[in-house]
């Protein structure tokens, strides 16, 4: 390709070889040229000699990887502050009686990418207690929402975007005399997922919407160890599931795969009622994710995965208020957690 036939203002390096030059073409290629002077006339020649895969490409699975596991910490959220803001209620057997818990959460991930997220999560329920032979049986409805809004670097690129959901499920848990429950739910709902960065060429971002599905089962004991002591044992088992979608980024068409994740969670509580309806208590639990694998592909070539498999601990300390005789609860807690998954929770 002959760019210049005249030799005014070349560059005089030019008339003793050859330079190479990197031209970015959309968010996944890198054409490489060499440039030099050819012919008696020393006209200016580029000459594509290859092509190769931009590794910058790999930082737009950003988004699509934050929609995940913001849709994975609002799993864990219901399943532990959403359900212990529905039994804060139990002593009101025999009626339906609403809940509800806001929380907000720091969090950040290092996992082949460098991911921060600031963010809320928000329940609101009625629910129901009944009696049965041996226990009580507790169901509840719920509507979700939530809002994260993230900072995202890898491969010398820097993103940002939000995430926000809205859905719904519902929960129960079996309560028996001995001390033993079962517990459990299910949540499904849509995430609208943006993302923005401007380290290509061209501006590159997308905005589009994802179904997200959760659900949780789990086995706990509760003991009185003193006449106003009571220690906890359980162990929780958390699935997470976001589908994929597409974008056409700087030209080239970019599909996110579904992702899915199996989170096993074991922990300890201690709880102790002082006068007038203060409570207040402590856990402290482990976490293992497996089987999480995030993909992408852009223009069919694969980027390269990531994921979250690996181990979390989180202590929590609150305090509950149930106010005598009275219809209402208020709870407030704050959680620390370090591993796969390292922040603050209140």
């Amino acid at each position: 390709i002959t760019l210049i036939n005249k030799t005014e203002n070349a560059n005089p390096d030019l008339a003793e070889g050859t330079e190479r030059l990197e031209a970015e073409s959309g968010i996944s290629i890198i054409y490489e040229f060499e440039v030099g002077l050819e012919g008696a006339d020393n006209a200016v020649v580029a000459t594509m000699t290859s092509g190769k895969t931009n590794d910058k490409a790999n930082a737009v699975t950003a988004g699509n990887n934050v929609a995940f596991l913001s849709s994975l910490d609002a799993t864990l959220f219901a399943a532990s502050d959403g359900i212990g803001a529905f039994m804060a209620q139990e002593p009101l057997r025999g009626g339906f009686v609403p809940f509800g818990i806001a929380g907000g959460r720091t969090t950040s991930y290092n996992n082949g990418q460098k991911l921060d997220l600031d963010g809320f999560n928000f329940i609101a329920g009625v629910g129901a207690t009944r009696e049965t032979s041996n226990g009580y049986l507790h169901l509840a409805g719920f509507a979700e929402t939530g809002h994260q809004t993230y900072n995202a670097s890898s491969h010398f690129v820097s993103g940002k975007g939000n995430v926000n959901y809205m859905g719904g499920g519902v929960m129960a848990r079996l309560s028996l005399l001995n001390g033993l429950y079962a517990e459990g739910l299910i949540r499904a709902g849509s995430s609208d997922i943006a993302y923005d960065t401007s380290d290509f060429n061209v501006p590159v971002g997308y905005d589009f919407s994802s179904a997200y599905l959760g659900g949780y089962a789990g086995l706990g004991y509760t003991r009185t160890l003193q006449e106003r002591l009571t220690w906890g044992l359980h162990g929780k088992y958390i699935y997470s599931w976001t589908d994929g979608n597409h974008a056409e980024l700087a030209g080239e068409d970019t599909h996110f795969e579904q992702a899915s994740a199996h989170t096993f969670r074991v922990g300890s509580s201690l709880a102790y009622a002082l006068e007038n309806g203060l409570t207040p208590y402590g856990s402290i639990s482990w976490d293992y994710t497996s089987g999480n694998k995030m993909e992408a592909t852009v223009s069919g070539r694969e980027l390269e995965p990531t994921d979250i498999n690996g181990h979390t601990g989180t202590l929590q300390l609150g305090l509950n208020y149930t106010k005598p005789e009275s219809n209402w609860s208020a709870d407030l807690s704050a959680a620390g957690y370090t591993g796969v998954r390292d922040g603050l929770a209140a």
